[in-house]
């Protein structure tokens, strides 16, 4: 680890001597006393001061080793060994690891009504930082319940938190009853639909510090299991049916929900106040400042507000208030006097007055739109197109990837494969944050710089799913790989990806389905490896292919290539495919040389030449090599060059 602040741009692993830099390190420590300066006086309670000194201490802890004594410590984040060490400051013998898990995640997001698709890009992102809302709502209400610090949440990432806490009686009692109330809370909002399943593990005080804690996340994700099994206490409910009416219809943005749902209107403004805001208050009594949710959480009042336009008093009306603003360039320090919470809200949005007018987008019909607003999908769709003389050049549409990190949970559960042969509490909390970081903290900026049309569905723990104009999206695709192999450095940490491309118009839930299902076949091949149009590659294999298709645009400009040969050279790869098993179809050789003596029988003699001698030979060349998975290279470039009117 190289001691360092923590910004988007040092988060990748440095090389540094094998004794810290002295200076670097009283650099750290005079910006960890700027830090806690910076922590507005107005947070005068000392828990709403700890939740503000977490992050500071996050920020310049987070890349400093542990110990100086052994290599498995100086691999450990020091923050994160101080979590460790904070909770053997409870004084108990015997512990408690509480883990919440939001389930249905999927289905939360991705419901629809009859106006979904018409406010997707608002209701997509507004519904997935709800998730997450939850989830740190929930670990607050623990926490507060049973009278534990803000420090006491180990991981907190993508709808899961881990808490430690005493073990007794009273612990427990007060966790059962916890539960009932979030089970009350999701029936009456989401029907059931969604939950949070609420489990604890006893553990002794000792096993904090074990280099063998694989085998007590087995036990936490045992515990998680069965209580997923046993969700809202179905064994004890006297009703099997929810007493639900819909006297005014259903809701037009989830149409399992009833048309007055408070949960759909939060949705729509958390997706409106993402862009427009970048703090979160929250306070047990009903608040009066910036954007507020009519739906209280658990106990819990929320609004979202600018940092800016917050008067003193407004700013002390908040028991609790979390920083989500996104940086803006690599080198931004995220700390910010605030507590931070890394949220990937990245949405791509009209970057100058007038872009919505831009004559790549006519046809479209939309309602009002200006500078700031969130792009809708049917604008996505054509930042990929070209303005050419009689047209477009290059197809309207949109491209959806869904990945995720491969086996992580069976990672978590055994503990990751390191020199030491070995598992800490203190490390599995570091490969947590350290991946939720890649995903919530270095995407946004990267996006920001080299991939503005992208919408961010969720980014963040393991996962992601994003939405963007379709070769954006597959240009995305190589470069994240690429990105996330550079952080990991370990070859047994990869994530496999699924693109589906389709029109601006399709449902969300449809969408999600498709890009799920591609996500699907690469998992199945072999895992490490990414799914388009139908076809499964290793990621070795599809920088390739970025290549191949970069010399077959080339060529075919070069030689007036028709997108009607590229067409019937479909056709000649699915006969070369059937050679396995049919004689008959070794032919297709044959067919490729008489279909391209046709299309270059009118073209010059320097032409004929160039299509022999150049294009030819690197067809047949990718076809021996790639087979079908030539056809990856083969639609994105008929899709790129082909023709649209304005």
């Amino acid at each position: 680890m190289f001691p360092s602040e923590l910004t988007a741009a040092t988060l990748f692993p440095r090389e540094r001597e094998s004794v810290l830099p002295k200076e670097e390190l009283r650099k750290l420590y005079r910006r960890l006393i700027e830090a806690i300066e910076s922590i507005p006086s107005s947070f005068s309670s000392w828990s709403s001061w700890l939740g503000h000194f977490d992050s500071a201490w996050m920020s310049v802890s987070w890349s400093l080793p542990s110990q100086k004594s052994n290599l498995l410590a100086q691999s450990t984040s020091l923050y994160d060994q101080s979590k460790v060490e904070s909770a053997n400051f409870l004084d108990a013998e015997d512990l408690l690891l509480i883990q919440g898990d939001f389930q249905g995640i999927q289905n939360f997001i991705f419901s629809e009504g009859a106006e979904t698709n018409k406010y997707s890009s608002k209701l997509l992102r507004g519904r997935s930082f709800y998730v997450s809302l939850i989830a740190e709502l929930a670990a607050l209400r623990v926490c507060r319940e049973l009278s534990l610090p803000p420090l006491s949440p180990l991981m907190n990432a993508a709808g899961k938190f881990l808490i430690c806490a005493p073990s007794t009686k009273q612990n427990i009692e007060k966790l059962k009853l916890l539960r009932k109330e979030f089970n009350t809370w999701f029936l009456q909002n989401t029907l059931g639909l969604t939950s949070l399943a609420l489990s604890w593990t006893e553990i002794q005080a000792s096993e904090l510090n074990s280099t063998n804690f694989n085998q007590v996340m087995r036990r936490v994700f045992e515990s998680t299991e069965e209580a997923k099994l046993s969700a809202f206490d179905l064994p004890e409910r006297t009703t099997s049916v929810l007493n639900v009416n819909y006297p005014e219809g259903v809701n037009s943005y989830d149409a399992r929900l009833p048309k007055e749902s408070r949960l759909c209107k939060d949705e729509i403004i958390i997706g409106e106040s993402l862009v427009k805001t970048d703090l979160i208050l929250i306070s047990s009594t009903p608040l009066r400042v910036g954007k507020v949710l009519g739906l209280p959480i658990f106990g819990f009042y929320v609004s979202f507000a600018k940092r800016e336009n917050l008067t003193p008093k407004e700013f002390a009306c908040a028991e609790i208030m979390w920083d989500f603003s996104l940086p803006e360039s690599p080198e931004e320090k995220l700390f910010k006097g605030i507590a931070k919470r890394s949220f990937n809200c990245y949405v791509a949005r009209f970057s100058y007055d007038g872009e919505e007018k831009d004559v790549r987008y006519s046809g479209i019909n939309e309602e009002e739109l200006c500078r700031g607003e969130i792009k809708p999908f049917s604008y996505l769709a054509c930042d990929n197109s070209i303005v050419s003389e009689n047209g477009f050049e290059g197809i309207r549409a949109i491209a959806a990837v869904k990945g995720d990190v491969d086996d992580l949970g069976l990672i978590f559960r055994n503990g990751l494969t390191n020199a030491f042969n070995s598992s800490t509490l203190a490390g599995t909390m570091t490969l947590s944050r350290q991946l939720n970081s890649f995903f919530a903290v270095y995407l946004p900026v990267l996006f920001a710089q080299d991939y503005a049309n992208i919408y961010t569905v969720f980014a963040g723990g393991d996962d992601f799913f994003l939405i963007g104009p379709w070769n954006d999206i597959f240009r995305l695709s190589s470069r994240l790989q690429q990105e996330f192999e550079r952080y990991c450095l370990n070859e047994t940490v990869h994530f496999s990806a699924g693109i589906t491309v389709l029109k601006s118009s399709v449902p969300v839930r449809a969408m999600a389905r498709m890009a799920e299902g591609a996500l699907g076949h690469a998992k199945e091949s072999g895992k490490n490896s990414i799914t388009a149009y139908g076809l499964t590659v290793t990621w070795e294999e599809w920088l390739k292919l970025a290549k191949v298709q970069q010399n077959l645009d080339f060529l075919r400009k070069d030689n007036e290539i028709s997108s009607a040969y590229l067409y019937k050279l479909l056709d000649i790869m699915e006969l070369r495919e059937r050679q396995k098993y049919d004689p008959m179809a070794s032919i297709w050789r044959s067919r490729l040389y008489y279909t391209t003596v046709r299309m270059i029988r009118d073209k010059n003699v320097y032409a004929k030449d160039s299509i022999k001698e150049d294009f030819l030979p690197f067809i047949v060349s990718s076809l021996d090599e790639y087979g079908l998975k030539f056809k990856i290279a083969l639609f994105n470039s008929i899709y790129t060059s082909r023709k649209t009117r304005s």
